[in-house]
């Protein structure tokens, strides 16, 4: 349905996507973003600071609007490694809020929810359907039906990533070339 692409670089993280909706035959472009930013509260000692968390989802337009409109992440602390954050904090508040909303299935005791990409602080993060947590030692990666196409382009362009930006959009543009679920104008979001 879609491509998502992300790079951790220089101390920023850069999530882009897609705009097309695909399904049964049929394909749309969608003013509605596969890109959300929430606010973090970040933990020091008395005080809490607001900190970026930027996510670009595939698997459904309905973990998007879950994600960019009820789900509120739980606070990290200052020092707290963002891997075990997201492991122990973020994904169960996760699960918590697609089981109040009706959106996490269950299948032989295990449930799973949709594929996106999570950027916190510098890194970059690779949540799979079974909400496990992975981080490329590459610095980036993609999702989505297009995401061969995409990781075939970032790693042309990981030798000239002077612009980050650039090569998100040119490798979700890749993706759209070559693949017919992957289209229309493509976004991007810096964490």
């Amino acid at each position: 349905m879609t491509c998502i692409a992300g790079i951790a670089l220089r101390g920023r993280v850069f999530i882009g996507a897609d705009s097309l909706g695909s399904g049964n035959g049929v394909k749309q472009t969608y003013i509605t973003p596969k890109l959300a930013l929430l606010d973090v509260f970040e933990k020091r000692d008395l005080s809490l600071t607001k900190i970026p968390l930027g996510i670009g989802y595939t698997t459904s337009y309905r973990m998007g609007d879950l994600l960019r409109y009820n789900f509120t992440p739980p606070p990290i602390e200052h020092d707290e490694d963002e891997n075990e954050y997201l492991v122990t904090d973020f994904i169960p508040e996760l699960i918590k809020c697609f089981d109040d909303h009706s959106f996490a299935r269950t299948k032989e005791g295990s449930k799973s929810g949709g594929n996106f990409l999570v950027g916190i602080r510098k890194r970059l993060f690779h949540v799979q359907e079974d909400f496990s947590v992975l981080e490329p030692t590459c610095g980036y990666t993609a999702v989505g039906s297009g995401q061969e196409f995409a990781l075939g382009a970032l790693y042309a362009y990981r030798r000239t990533m002077d612009d980050p930006e650039k090569a998100i959009v040119g490798s979700i543009r890749a993706a759209s070339e070559f693949c017919t679920t992957v289209g229309g104008t493509v976004d991007c979001i810096k964490i």
